[in-house]
Formats: structure tokens, C-alpha cells, sequence
């Protein structure tokens, strides 16, 4: 599956398509959506790819760390009024392996759109 971002202003959007598909495909994409939960759910992977290629883009007020244990801790993400919170969680010499959250919404709306109640 291929995903392209995009912001509009303040609103993300988001187009979700089969890997290989072109932006012409006939049958149209599998998603494509706007609005609160996915604008929520775009927030939300900027945070998780700004933990993992360049988490210096975190370094600014917007952004609190709390940590859980040793090897644990959650980030906020507070944006034009919105905020997202992911659990990150490190290996043994530190560094970020995984991040879980509850703030994406995009997978159960997408269903929706198409009519499948499959994952």
C-alpha cells in the first residue's frame, strides 16, 4: 500500500492506494479522506516519524515527555489545537524501537468508506 500525505493549511489529507497504483487508477484509491480523525491521524505520524529519522524536529514547547520506566516514555504533540500522544519504547542501549498510540483512526474509517468491515 502505497500513502501520500499532504497538508492543506491546518488539514491533513490523506490518499491511501495499492502499492503499484498510479494517482489515475480507474478503480480510485482504497482511502482518501479529510477532516478531524484524519487530521488527527496525520499529527500523529509526524510525531512517530520525527521519533524515528529526526527527533530534534520535537525539541520545541508543543512537545512533553513523561517518562514511564527505564525504558518507556510518552510524547505529546499539541498543534492548532489539537494533541497526540505516543508511547515509545527503547532497547537496551536506548535507542526508540517501537510506539504504539490511540490516536489514528484512519484504518477503521477507511473500512468504512469501503464498505468492508475486513482489516
Amino acid at each position: 500500500m502505497a500513502v501520500q500525505l499532504g497538508h492543506h493549511g491546518w488539514a491533513g489529507v490523506r490518499t491511501a492506494r495499492p502499492l503499484g497504483a498510479d494517482a489515475h487508477d480507474r478503480q480510485g484509491p482504497l482511502c482518501k479522506g479529510e477532516g478531524e480523525e484524519f487530521d488527527i491521524g496525520e499529527l500523529t505520524t509526524y510525531l512517530n516519524d520525527a521519533l524515528f529519522i529526526a527527533p530534534s524536529f520535537l525539541l520545541r514547547p508543543e512537545v512533553t515527555w513523561a517518562e514511564i520506566d527505564a525504558v518507556t516514555f510518552d510524547v505529546t504533540l499539541r498543534d492548532a489545537g489539537r494533541s497526540v500522544t505516543g508511547r515509545v519504547f527503547l532497547d537496551e542501549q536506548g535507542a526508540p524501537v517501537d510506539f504504539a498510540t490511540t490516536d489514528r483512526f484512519v484504518a477503521s474509517l477507511c473500512r468504512a468508506a469501503r464498505g468492508s468491515a475486513a482489516g
